[in-house]
């Protein structure tokens, strides 16, 4: 789904971006636009993103003594048992968000680019 059109090509084959430009200009949408206000407010939703990407940040601020206190003391591990598969889930979901947002950026830049006015190498438009 949002593999398509991920990427812009590392060469200036005149062929190759143009086949590209041409790819962009015939595009199925990546999501439907009916999906656009669930998947906004779902990310930005702390059930869904909140939580899990805060409990992931502290984690990953531990050292191994907490981990080794995590793997040793079972009250310890049961309550992290409980979080883990969020943090999985939330994970997993950024990389879809993650995906989507590359895909919409490299269509826009290769629309972009058919105005001289627009440099894809600051990404900024020349002028006005």
């Amino acid at each position: 789904m949002a593999k398509e059109n991920s990427s812009l090509p590392d060469n200036d084959d005149p062929d190759e971006l143009e086949r590209l430009f041409q790819e962009v200009m015939e595009c199925k949408p990546a999501i439907s636009e009916s999906d656009v206000g669930q998947l906004a407010d779902r990310f930005i939703s702390n059930e869904y993103v909140g939580r899990p990407v805060r409990c992931g940040l502290v984690l990953a601020s531990k050292d191994g003594a907490f981990f080794k206190n995590m793997a040793e003391d079972k009250a310890t591990a049961a309550l992290f048992a409980e979080v883990v598969g969020s943090m999985q889930d939330c994970a997993k979901s950024l990389r879809v968000y993650a995906e989507l947002i590359d895909c919409a950026a490299t269509r826009t830049t290769v629309a972009l680019c058919n105005h001289e006015e627009y440099d894809p190498g600051t990404g900024s438009w020349k002028g006005a």
